[in-house]
């Protein structure tokens, strides 16, 4: 999802991957179901038309995944708030992510 939709605006890439009650949870906060994620992806390509995210480690174990990821550009936009300084940078994020097939729902500790 990351090189499909987040590199290159394939927002088609979301439908392929994402089942209809997909929950994201992440580093921009949670995006429910598909059309939400392709609103995220979106925004962050406005705000940073030069985004690319580069997956750097993948790590699975059962039904976790955890991915390291870099977002690297030049913020343009308003995004979660911060305004715009046309500045180039960088963030490296991890994402954790537990896959559960549709009747498991995860236990609210």
């Amino acid at each position: 999802m990351y090189e499909g939709a987040g590199n290159e605006g394939r927002l088609d890439v979301i439908d392929e991957i994402c089942a209809p009650d997909y929950v994201g949870v992440g580093p921009y906060g949670n995006e429910l179901v598909p059309e939400l994620v392709k609103r995220g992806v979106t925004s962050r390509r406005e705000a940073v038309p030069d985004i690319h995210v580069t997956i750097e480690d993948v790590i699975t174990e059962g039904d976790k995944v955890v991915a390291r990821l870099t977002f690297r550009g030049t913020h343009k936009g308003r995004i979660s708030g911060h305004s715009t300084h046309e500045q180039r940078g960088r963030a490296d994020r991890y994402v954790v992510n537990l896959i559960l097939d549709r009747d498991r729902r995860p236990d609210p500790l």
